[in-house]
């Protein structure tokens, strides 16, 4: 798993959470079971007392120690089951018991935890529940008016999550509106998440926005943290690029962002209506100049699905 702090911070409070809460469960469980049961709360103190008395005899007194202990412990359960109770309700509760919802079993991150971070990781995608619907189980080629076509895009994307040498870390989504990028790059997001990455996808207009305001208004945290995960997530999706309003300062950052992720080995989808024409005539030469060396470029054709 490659999730950055801001990931792992989330889900550990998450965790803490649980268990705070699986604590209050157990007390409140309990105190009902004392209410209902008064004789209960003797035994249990009987049990106590003769259990710390057996790790604090001799040898000689092991025997009748664990006689009555055993005695205590089969009142108990003839007590529990006669007010229809059994035996393993005065167990603490867990959401997991394999880890008693401490997270690592055996010092390894349990699952539990692991499902903890995948969760909080599609929540800060900002990808919502998009990808529940648009992946690659439930895309369909028959819809393209260019099926041949798109059927050779969608095996580039899934040799891209496989991290196949054929295929560039970035690419580069230009066609029409309606041609299904956005739908390929959720595809690609969830493939991602779904192998423990930190996936951050992004409309261009919020990417501006958060590099601007971590500039100018560096105390707005949520746009601050938002601009440090940039160049730091495993893959970076853009979606729309040329709908922002941004300046040459914004540029120049985006282009800042864009090398450092591509020196870090990082991977980075960007979609976009305009075609290369339009990108030199909006974007600084060594933007596009960028783009077009160090991305792979798809360009998406056919028919607006939204009209199908």
């Amino acid at each position: 798993m490659t999730y950055p702090n801001v990931v792992l911070k989330n889900a550990s409070e998450q965790l803490k959470k649980r268990q705070e809460e699986n604590k209050k469960i157990t007390r409140e469980k309990k105190e009902a079971l004392y209410r209902a049961i008064p004789e209960l709360t003797l035994i249990n103190q009987n049990i106590s007392i003769t259990m710390k008395q057996a790790l604090a005899s001799g040898d000689g007194d092991v025997e009748a120690l664990r006689t009555a202990l055993t005695r205590l412990m089969n009142e108990r359960t003839s007590l529990l089951r006669e007010h229809g109770y059994d035996n393993d309700c005065l167990e603490d509760y867990y959401d997991c018991p394999l880890c008693k919802d401490e997270g690592f079993v055996n010092g390894m991150v349990c699952r539990c935890y692991e499902k903890l971070m995948l969760k909080e990781a599609y929540r800060l995608s900002n990808l919502g529940n998009r990808i529940e619907t648009e992946n690659f189980n439930t895309i369909s080629l028959d819809v393209y008016s260019e099926k041949k076509y798109m059927e050779s895009i969608v095996h580039k994307a899934k040799l891209y999550c496989k991290k196949d040498d054929s295929v560039k870390k970035n690419l580069l989504f230009t066609g029409p509106t309606g041609t299904g990028k956005t739908f390929l790059s959720s595809c690609i997001a969830k493939e991602f998440l779904d192998h423990g990455h930190f996936v951050l996808y992004l409309t261009a207009t919020k990417v501006f926005y958060a590099i601007d305001m971590a500039k100018f208004h560096p105390e707005e945290n949520g746009a601050s943290q938002l601009a440090d995960m940039l160049p730091e997530c495993d893959l970076l999706i853009i979606d729309d690029l040329g709908t922002e309003y941004g300046f040459g300062y914004s540029q120049s950052q985006l282009f800042d962002i864009l090398e450092t992720r591509t020196m870090n080995g990082k991977h980075t989808v960007i979609s976009t209506n305009m075609d290369l024409n339009e990108l030199n005539q909006k974007y600084s030469p060594r933007l596009v100049s960028r783009i077009l060396g160090n991305y792979d470029i798809f360009v998406f054709q056919g028919k607006d699905l939204r009209y199908q």
